[in-house]
């Protein structure tokens, strides 16, 4: 097993990431339009990859305050490496890189119920306010599970949240 993280995503490591299935992330219904990420960390096996985390630098509001993120999307592991710890093992290096490298107050995702004990195992918790986030048509609400990790600080501003962006 091999970790790497490089700017970009080629086609090919698309494809044989998140080619293998029409709504992998089962969020097709929620025609959400995403934010791309600018980090990609891949689990390599034997050459192939076969986890990917996603990774940006945003800057949200949580109450009145501004906040330093870094979203984290695009998270998935291939049907035949599942189970293996892969994705947990790129999600700590992920957790690393946002506290030493990338300066994060806080780490942001989105998830589905299912994979909240997922991240939870982790250490990310639940947002409790509600979060506003941009769509071509204008701001909504997420339909989503918004999740924050603690990185350079510890205590998540009080008040609803503005991404300011569309999810990632």
């Amino acid at each position: 097993m091999e970790i790497r993280v490089q700017n970009n995503i080629s086609d090919e490591e698309h494809r044989q990431l998140f080619g293998w299935g029409d709504d992998i992330f089962v969020a097709n219904h929620l025609k959400l339009r995403w934010k791309p990420k600018d980090l990609h960390i891949f689990v390599d096996v034997d050459g192939r990859p076969v986890t990917h985390v996603g990774l940006l630098q945003h800057t949200v509001t949580a109450g009145s305050q501004p906040v330093r993120v870094c979203g984290v999307g695009g998270v998935v592991t291939v049907p035949d490496a599942h189970g293996k710890g892969y994705a947990s093992h790129a999600m700590r290096h992920a957790a690393s890189m946002m506290h030493e490298e990338l300066a994060a107050d806080f780490g942001l995702l989105f998830c589905r119920d299912p994979l909240v004990p997922f991240y939870e195992r982790l250490g990310w918790r639940k947002v409790q306010e509600t979060v506003e986030i941009e769509q071509p048509a204008g701001a909504i609400h997420s339909p989503m599970n918004v999740m924050i990790l603690p990185c350079r600080a510890e205590t998540w501003p009080a008040g609803p949240v503005k991404l300011n962006s569309f999810p990632w």
